[in-house]
């Protein structure tokens, strides 16, 4: 299946997992509250998977990096990509402990996104099957095939299994329990996806002419960007009647979110870029909502070359804890 390339950016970027609607507070009398980012080292010539803590980072392995975090009441759970020789393999950690995941040893493997239900583990991504990708998830370590595509974002919901990506059509798809639902009629991406008392929202990019960024609530799309220059939506979050989608717009010049429709757009920057290498798969901007409290990462920066580009918001307000790019948030 010929991959899909949107104008100036890879469309197969890991948009990891779900923003979360989550409504636990930064508790310091809980050991695991804290504000904690998944993501690689970006001044070294190899990658490097890292995951940080209010700022504190702790390497997980060399010539890896991590793809996204999921926190609950006892452990950090990172899934990620290794290198196995020459070969990309996908896998994750719980804590510093590592778990490869298995794909056909000839092929390569990545993850995209996890999420941790119960005492389950899963974990969303695809593999390159001969030449044509074919969408996955793992539950426990075994892997379920998806059909062609790529599966970018995972979330379970009353025992439901649902994944988001693109299917064989180069089309924005999820996956409820392995039964697909199309989302368009042209090409396009579905980056996302969070399930709320029922109702299925996913976030995305749809190519109609120029990009538009995109979210879908059961189905119905609605358009966050008006077309007249390129953009994309990579994570959704849903607080209370409230649905949050981060992306970039004014082609790719922006970082923000958007609060239910075009009218709620919120700038965080006046400028931003895309790293033109492997971490462009870490960049995309994620959305979180804590509380109330809207947490938003992304890479920033006009020098290709800056080591410390990775940051997030607090309701708008930037900080950096330390160097590296940073492929999602999760508050706890």
């Amino acid at each position: 299946m010929k991959k899909i390339l949107f104008p100036t950016f890879v469309l197969m970027v890991m948009a990891a997992c779900g923003g979360g609607g989550g409504t636990n507070s930064e508790d310091s009398s809980n050991p695991m509250a804290g504000v904690y980012m998944s993501g690689a080292s970006s001044s070294d010539v190899t990658a490097n998977a890292l995951v940080w803590k209010d700022g504190d980072v702790t390497l997980l392995e060399a010539s890896a990096v991590s793809t996204s975090v999921f926190v609950t009441d006892d452990n950090v759970y990172m899934s990620g990509i290794y290198v196995d020789g020459v070969k990309d393999k996908p896998c994750y950690w719980q804590g510093e402990t590592k778990t490869n995941l298995d794909v056909p040893a000839a092929d390569e493997g990545f993850t995209t996104s996890i999420y941790v239900s119960g005492s389950d583990i899963y974990v969303a991504g695809y593999y390159d099957n001969s030449g044509n990708d074919t969408a996955c998830y793992w539950k426990n370590g075994v892997k379920v095939d998806l059909g062609e595509g790529q599966a970018q974002s995972i979330f379970i919901y009353e025992g439901s299994i649902y994944v988001a990506g693109y299917d064989d059509a180069n089309k924005a798809a999820y996956w409820k329990d392995g039964v697909k639902v199309g989302l368009s009629a042209f090409v396009s991406v579905a980056y996302d996806i969070e399930v709320v008392n029922g109702d299925v929202y996913v976030a995305g990019t749809v190519l109609n002419g120029n990009t538009y960024a995109v979210y879908w609530k059961n189905g119905v799309i609605t358009e966050l960007t008006d077309g007249a220059t390129d953009a994309f939506a990579s994570s959704i979050a849903v607080y209370g009647s409230d649905v949050y989608v981060s992306g970039q717009y004014q082609d790719y010049s922006k970082v923000g979110y958007w609060k239910n429709d075009q009218a709620g757009i919120v700038n965080l920057s006046t400028g931003s870029y895309v790293p033109m290498d492997s971490l462009v798969l870490l960049s995309m901007p994620k959305i979180f909502i804590n509380d109330g409290d809207i947490y938003v990462t992304a890479a920033l920066g006009a020098d290709p070359n800056d080591a410390t580009v990775g940051g997030y918001w607090k309701n708008g307000e930037f900080s950096t804890p330390t160097g590296g790019i940073y492929s999602s948030i999760f508050v706890k």
